[in-house]
């Protein structure tokens, strides 16, 4: 049976854990994946990925696509980047909750840039929900900062800074220095899209310290782009320039491409400020700190600034020079954006010092730049939008399958459900059959056990009731004997001895033939008067002449009236239901009880009232003696004071005794006795 309820447990287990996947993710694989991020570390992600392909665990592979995802999406191939995600949503039932949330930043960050802003808050949506499912703190402060962005696009302020406050408490309360910079650059963008300067102004230093902090070069990056945009609104370019000289004395010289960073800002700004040469040796040394990196966007966006404030010099020639490099670096980068925007400063350039035809080619090249921009954006968008589609259509079908699959898993659970419980209940009703029987039987036996111990209990105690009456009456015909023997020798022994004397002395007094014997025959006579009424009386007593002529009632009147005795001891009787006769046996013994108990209670009690009350009742009659005496303990007194043959004689009619006593409170006792009606 127990190796049944086993096999039943297991089989219901394994149903639990049906369709169920646990997949091992490498904590360690995924804090650098993290790092990676924080960082915009493109190049380092794909490597991670590489690594993680050389792993069989699900979760590695997970994390490997999840990286490149990131890459693609870091270096703005979109299209690459919705691809990799589009194969992770489709794993999104038994994907690791934390890749899970990443997942649907990026997805939501795809939508973004499609203007889609309805499919990325519902990503945000289903990401906060795997955030807050297994507690992520730091993929839901990402989550709702990406939530913010989308709010700000549609104007939606008030929502946005909602979002955003919820994030900053929790990146505060889960040390997520990131997200509190993420936040930081958020609020800034808010406050700047209100015109609220000032509030920028703060929100964006706040944002710049944190990001260099903890070296996240990318944030840091926009926030200086943005503080410098706040500066020329608040007149504050001096107080721009002070800021960003005095971070570049605390960066460290291995964060290389942040120094390259900060330098051409600060190169910027002394060319806006009027100090050209020193600008131009900022710009230099920003310029080969980028080449050495192999960054060459950075170095491009330089010499771009370069070039404007060479222009700004009048130095064109050099301007011109260092835009064309400026173009060189773009293109080699992808740039296309920057390229155009640039072609249109060297345009201008070129019409101002009269080269007529290089300003036209430049002209023309904007313009074949503009519109393959232009196909290129749409193309973009084109993509994604098939690649959104594509997902949509394989949801779609997924859902299907996975419909026909939850129908047909529903209904092979059904099945063995019902297979189970009817193995279950078959085997519930065997064991309630044998628990049934085992119990009826144990029922049984117990019965006949008790019946036999309450067979000899009721022998016991009959046997022990008839001892104890017996006991009680050949105590009491004891005590009687002994009674009329102190009778006969004091009183009718004494008398018969006296007329004894007194016939002897008569007859003396005859052979004598002294005067007077009709005197002595006199005295005599009437002293055997007297013994004779004296042996009626004992005679009486002994077999109860008025109890036997008149019955109980006037037979306990004369007892009581016997028992008064002025100003010491008061007797009352009270009477109910006594007009009728009781069997002679109940009555004989009832009254030999009450004598027994008035004698005690006269010997023992010290009494000055005597209560003795008769009730007869239907089926019963109750004989009750109380006094006022001196009380007992029942339990300590009850067998040394005679009272043992009065519940013997109550025994032997079938009556059963009450003891009422306390020191000092008097003694009630109550004898019931069942009668039978006439």
């Amino acid at each position: 049976m127990r190796g049944f309820w086993c096999a039943f447990l297991l089989i219901n287990l394994s149903d639990c854990l049906a369709g169920s996947a646990i997949h091992y993710l490498d904590s360690a694989a995924y804090a650098r994946l993290s790092q990676l991020n924080d960082k915009a570390d493109s190049e380092g992600l794909r490597a991670l990925a590489s690594e993680l392909d050389r792993h069989r665990e699900p979760g590695d592979h997970q994390l490997a696509t999840l990286a490149r995802a990131i890459a693609d999406f870091r270096s703005d191939r979109l299209s690459a980047c919705a691809e990799r995600l589009d194969s992770l949503h489709r794993m999104a039932s038994s994907m690791e909750p934390s890749v899970h949330a990443v997942m649907r930043r990026f997805r939501a960050g795809i939508r973004k840039h499609l203007g889609d802003h309805r499919g990325g808050m519902d990503e945000i949506i289903a990401g906060l929900e795997v955030a807050d499912s297994v507690s992520l703190p730091h993929e839901r402060v990402e989550l709702l900062v990406m939530r913010a962005e989308l709010l700000l696009d549609e104007n939606r302020h008030e929502e946005a800074l909602d979002a955003l406050q919820s994030a900053q408490r929790l990146a505060e309360r889960s040390n997520h220095a990131r997200g509190q910079g993420m936040v930081r650059l958020n609020m800034g963008n808010l406050r700047y899209y209100q015109q609220r300067y000032e509030e920028a102004w703060k929100d964006y230093e706040s944002a710049m310290r944190i990001a260099s902090d903890g070296g996240y070069d990318r944030l840091a990056e926009t926030a200086l782009n943005n503080l410098g945009a706040v500066a020329s609104h608040l007149d504050r370019v001096p107080l721009a320039l002070q800021l960003f000289e005095g971070l570049l004395s605390t960066i460290q010289p291995e964060r290389a491409s942040l120094r390259a960073m900060l330098l051409g800002q600060i190169a910027y700004i002394r060319s806006t400020l009027g100090e050209g040469e020193q600008a131009l040796r900022l710009f230099s040394e920003s310029i080969a700190m980028s080449d050495s990196l192999g960054d060459r966007r950075t170095a491009a966006d330089t010499r771009q600034f370069l070039a404007s404030a060479l222009w700004g010099l009048g130095r064109r020639k050099e301007a011109i020079v260092a835009m064309n490099e400026a173009i060189e670096g773009m293109i080699a980068a992808g740039d296309v954006s920057m390229q155009v925007l640039a072609r249109e400063a060297l345009w201008r350039w070129y019409e101002a010092v009269g080269e007529k035809d290089r300003a036209l080619h430049e002209a023309r090249i904007v313009d074949q730049l503009d519109d393959s921009l232009q196909q290129a954006r749409y193309n973009e968008r084109l993509a994604l939008a098939e690649i959104s589609f594509e997902t949509e259509r394989k949801e779609q079908e997924i859902a299907a399958q996975k419909q026909a699959l939850d129908l047909a898993a529903a209904e092979d659970r059904r099945k063995r459900l019902q297979r189970n419980l009817s193995m279950t209940a078959a085997a519930a009703l065997v064991i309630l059959a044998l628990l049934l029987w085992r119990g009826l039987r144990a029922r049984t036996l117990l019965a006949a056990k008790e019946r036999e111990l309450h067979r000899k209990e009721v022998d016991q105690l009959l046997h022990e009731s008839e001892n104890k009456a017996l006991h009680a009456m050949l105590n009491g015909q004891e005590k009687e004997r002994k009674r009329v023997a102190r009778e006969l020798h004091d009183h009718i022994g004494s008398m018969l001895s006296t007329l004894k004397l007194q016939v002897d002395a008569l007859e003396t007094r005859l052979e004598r033939n002294e005067p007077g014997p009709r005197a002595r025959a006199s005295d005599a006579i009437g002293l055997l008067d007297k013994t004779a009424s004296e042996v009626r009386r004992l005679s009486h007593d002994m077999l109860g002449s008025d109890l036997s002529r008149f019955g109980l009632s006037k037979a306990m009147e004369d007892l009581c009236a016997s028992m008064r005795v002025a100003g010491k001891l008061d007797v009352e009787l009270k009477q109910s239901g006594m007009d009728q006769r009781l069997d002679s046996g109940v009555e004989m013994s009832l009254y030999r009880i009450a004598q027994e108990l008035i004698s005690n209670a006269l010997k023992h009690a010290q009494p000055k009232n005597l209560v003795i009350c008769l009730e007869r009742s239907l089926g019963r009659m109750r004989l009750i003696v109380a006094d006022d005496g001196i009380g007992f303990d029942p339990v300590k007194a009850h067998a040394g004071i005679g009272l043992e043959s009065v519940e013997g004689r109550a025994a032997s009619i079938g009556a059963v005794v009450h003891w009422e006593s306390a020191i000092a409170k008097g003694t009630s006792v109550t004898v019931d006795c069942p009668i039978a009606d006439d």
